[in-house]
């Protein structure tokens, strides 16, 4: 069950939060709640209907983690940032090391931003912290 309204889900591991935040798609907002001016996007490749990805990258049929997952959600994340922060997690949705505050969005079927197909609360079970413990 996700929140039909104009939604993402904020990550961001230097604090080690997870968060449903208002994201109405610009450029502007992804760096008011990320820092960030880069945003580039990566579709979520590892939880779709009827499978998922093992930890090394090979597809397992029939074992999808995440109910209600939509396809069509995308990682929002500055690429650079791996060298800029300190605090990484990973997490079964995409298979690399991620670093920096990283947004999840969905994308409707006319290619505008809605909410992911996953909740805050569910993904945060799935999350391994790595890196420096907040302050």
């Amino acid at each position: 069950m996700t929140n039909p309204e104009r939604t993402a889900i904020l990550i961001d591991p230097a604090k080690r939060t997870v968060t449903e935040v208002p994201y109405d798609g610009t450029s502007a907002r992804f760096k008011e709640l990320t820092g960030s001016e880069r945003m580039e996007a990566t579709p979520v490749i590892n939880a779709g209907p009827g499978g998922r990805l093992d930890e090394e990258g090979f597809y397992i049929e029939g074992e999808n983690l995440f109910e209600g997952y939509q396809y069509d959600d995308s990682i929002l994340y500055d690429g650079d940032a791996l060298f800029e922060h300190f605090s990484f997690f990973r997490f079964p949705l995409y298979p690399e090391l991620v670093a920096g505050p990283v947004l999840i969005a969905g994308v409707d079927q006319d290619g505008k931003s809605c909410a992911p197909g996953i909740t805050a609360a569910d993904l945060q079970k799935h999350i391994t912290w790595l890196g420096m413990s907040p302050a």
